[in-house]
């Protein structure tokens, strides 16, 4: 666990309590969710490889613990565990004394047990409020939609992870202003670290969330405004993120151009009856991406990323899903659904790095989610899974996943 990141929650959780608690005992709220999935999917053995085999999988994939502090009518602290495949994750350290600086890596145990956000919540006035702390970064459904009954599919997103960093949160602040329906967010938080851009989930790896502390000598800022709330049920909206990530490599020297990360996005969530639909786009460039790549070439053993180096300039995701709702009582319901997914993390490319077109990615994928009552429920999704790469042949996919969601609750 980053430890940094628990002294400094644990930190801004006591002088909240300190400072604002009353004799009163402080309201407390406590909520959960969690799914496991078992998987049958093709895959290859090797980026070499052309003919597909099948696997089978099965993953605890996470269990989310949430609890919120009421310090006062106007303030609280919330926070969020998760546990991600029963572990405790592996540790990075830069040593800069060792020659020519060098990674090391202690492996605790396999998963992960993650503080995943905690921050102070305060209303300034009925229509304004600011977060401080280990903030979301809302620039994608993925990272909007973080209830599992809000989406019928497993996944809220199966081509974000290609993309962006997962269940993405930073240090930093948030302000969000409310305009009758409209909700407006905006935000600074710490910049991503371009030493751990791949080609296979392109701007993705920079979360800094593999060492113990982040560097913050370059920081990101992002905006969202929506009609109505995705984050909450319906709505639509635009968001962008805008940050450099050359001051917060390790490694000094390897490059020293700029490495500014642009995303923006259109995304919409909204339900006609029964009848249900999500939807979004998002675009983003990486400047210098041919530069970064040479440097991350050169990294040492540890992180050297090989044949995944080379980057894309700029890459695009879409995404498209329908689904029907039949409601068999008051607690139990069935919602089938069609999806298309399209993702590509090298549309283009700069210098003399080679556009693989491996990583053109089209899914699509068709499934249902059976609520069994008001928390537990049962998804199933198959999938098929085709790249613009002349001669690699398609693969498919199967889903199914069980879990429970209590966090509407909270």
């Amino acid at each position: 666990m980053n430890k940094n990141t628990v002294f400094v929650a644990t930190l801004l959780l006591l002088i909240a309590l300190s400072v604002n608690a009353t004799e009163e005992q402080i309201p407390f709220k406590s909520s959960a969710q969690g799914f496991m999935t078992y998987r049958s999917f093709q895959t290859f053995n090797s980026t070499a490889s052309t003919d597909p085999v099948w696997r089978k999988q099965v993953d605890l994939n996470v269990l989310e613990l949430k609890g919120e502090y009421m310090v006062n009518p106007k303030g609280k602290v919330e926070f969020e565990i998760e546990i991600e495949h029963g572990g405790a994750g592996t540790a990075l350290e830069y040593d800069a004394f060792d020659e020519f600086g060098e990674f090391e890596s202690e492996v605790e145990k396999g998963g992960e047990i993650v503080l995943s956000e905690i921050y102070y919540e305060r209303d300034l006035s009925d229509t304004f409020q600011i977060k401080v702390g280990k903030v979301p970064v809302r620039i994608s459904l993925g990272n909007m939609q973080d209830k599992y009954l809000m989406y019928p599919s497993v996944f809220a997103s199966s081509v974000e992870t290609f993309m962006l960093p997962r269940d993405w949160r930073e240090i930093g602040f948030i302000g969000r202003k409310k305009f009758g329906s409209f909700n407006w967010r905006f935000g600074v938080v710490n910049g991503l670290n371009s030493e751990f851009f791949r080609k296979y989930n392109w701007v993705g790896g920079g979360f800094q969330k593999k060492f113990e502390g982040a560097n913050a000598a370059d920081l990101a800022v992002h905006s969202s405004f929506q009609f109505g709330d995705i984050t909450k049920g319906d709505g639509v909206g635009v968001a962008a993120y805008y940050g450099d990530t050359t001051g917060n490599r390790y490694k000094e020297g390897k490059i020293t151009k700029e490495g500014h990360v642009l995303l923006y996005s259109l995304m919409g969530v909204w339900h006609f009856g029964s009848w249900g639909i999500r939807g979004q786009v998002v675009k983003g460039s990486l400047e210098n991406s041919d530069e970064i790549a040479n440097a991350n070439a050169n990294l040492g053993t540890l992180l050297n990323p090989g044949a995944f180096s080379p980057l894309g300039h700029t890459a695009s995701l879409e995404m498209l899903e329908v689904s029907y709702k039949w409601n068999l009582s008051d607690e139990q319901d069935i919602t089938p659904f069609v999806s298309y997914q399209h993702v590509n993390t090298m549309e283009t490319v700069e210098g003399s790095v080679f556009q693989d077109d491996r990583y053109n990615r089209l899914f699509t994928s068709v499934g249902f989610m059976w609520r069994l009552d008001r928390v537990f429920f049962v998804k199933f999704e198959t999938l098929n899974h085709s790249t613009a790469l002349d001669g690699l042949p398609d693969t498919k996919e199967h889903q199914i996943a069980f879990g429970f969601d209590l966090m509407s609750k909270l």
